[in-house]
């Protein structure tokens, strides 16, 4: 499992993991009910770079933890030289 401040490698890019918590879901899976946080699985925040010609520097995305892999430092750097180009 990742905790905050590790990088990671996303659908959007490479970026830094920010927060960490429980997914929710409606109670007893119906829609109407509130949603509960489930125990199993997970969600993160992760901070990636814009593109150079982008209004704002970073963009935060929400992603799943089962889909996260691991990233360096090294190529943190490659992906940020990269938007930079853009």
């Amino acid at each position: 499992m990742f905790k905050v401040g590790d990088i990671v490698r996303i659908t959007q890019g490479v970026g830094r993991v920010k927060w960490i918590g429980n997914r929710k879901a409606p109670k007893d899976g119906n829609p109407s009910n509130s949603l509960e946080p489930v125990p199993d699985l997970w969600e993160m925040a992760v901070t990636v770079q814009n593109p150079a010609s982008s209004m704002f520097h970073s963009y935060t995305h929400n992603a799943f933890l089962e889909y996260a892999q691991a990233a360096t430092e090294e190529e943190l750097k490659e992906f940020n030289k990269a938007q930079k180009a853009k």
